[in-house]
């Protein structure tokens, strides 16, 4: 069987922000506040979580700490896989000791299939060897959508089919090493941007799956969402009388996620779905 590798992108403790939250400890904010700069993400984060604090049944950092670990919980079900931070020092050994490995870069908020691995060879005695595998990602939120190309002819499309923004998206790219990629360029595909840029310039072999293997989520904790909730935009709706995001946004959520159409072959995705959709649920009230 094919060994998975999973490398979780650089996140914040959250499990640990949330036990001192609820404990009352004072946090600093370089626990979750990144360091560099990020295109669209919120200068007063903050500000915004505080907010989210004073409002929300769950805290900020229980409710991130929960995705993160039924994220966790999706990826302990694949059989024998591995999982490891992008910056433990042990990653270079490991995955020189795997060198058929097939390697997902993911973020805590994402899903994957517990039958990533036998799809995996199942697409490489279809078409042969390959040093990516590309496959149909559902992104599951408000509304939700599922990223595709024409190269797949996927099984299942969960919402409408959205043609890709870059050669990979989130975490729908399993690499394997050697040929294409030489196991020194593995980090430079850790964002799936950079890597769909890099992958433009080296031309590795790319095989696309007609199954669905992950997904990735977006609640209505992410950063980028908590600027309509609570940012001046929104304050500005409300001292206008009129109806904003956060007075509908959680409840249209649970709405828009519904996961009765999903076959019987993605058990695994109801099941994590699900689980948020209570958490987001739970956190609007």
């Amino acid at each position: 069987m094919t060994q998975i590798i999973f490398i979780c992108r650089r996140s914040p403790d959250w499990a640990s922000l949330s036990r001192d939250y609820q404990q009352g400890l004072k946090i600093d904010d370089s626990r979750y506040v990144p360091q560099e700069h990020i295109p669209g993400f919120p200068k007063d984060l903050p500000r915004l979580i505080a907010r989210w604090n004073k409002s929300k049944k769950v805290d900020f950092f229980t409710f991130r700490a929960t995705v993160a670990e039924i994220s966790q919980q999706s990826i302990r079900s694949v059989p024998s896989s591995i999982s490891l931070e992008a910056n433990d020092p042990r990653l270079a050994e490991i995955v020189a000791g795997h060198p058929d490995a097939l390697i997902y870069f993911h973020d805590d908020d994402d899903f994957f299939s517990p039958d990533i691995a036998k799809d995996a060879e199942a697409a490489a005695e279809k078409g042969g060897a390959f040093d990516v595998l590309v496959s149909p990602l559902p992104r599951i939120g408000l509304p939700t959508y599922t990223f595709v190309t024409p190269e797949m002819e996927p099984e299942f499309v969960w919402g409408a089919p959205t043609p890709f923004h870059f050669r990979f998206q989130s975490n729908n790219y399993g690499l394997r090493l050697g040929g294409g990629i030489p196991a020194e360029d593995l980090l430079k595909y850790a964002d799936h941007v950079e890597a769909s840029a890099f992958a433009d310039e080296t031309k590795p072999v790319i095989r696309y799956s007609s199954k669905i293997l992950s997904a990735t989520i977006k609640t209505p904790a992410s950063a980028s969402l908590l600027q309509f909730f609570f940012g001046r935009r929104a304050r500005l709706l409300s001292l206008l009388g009129r109806r904003t995001w956060r007075d509908s946004y959680f409840q249209d959520f649970v709405k828009a996620c519904d996961t009765s159409a999903l076959p019987a072959d993605l058990d695994w995705l109801r099941r994590d779905s699900d689980k948020v959709i209570a958490l987001v649920d739970k956190a609007g009230g």
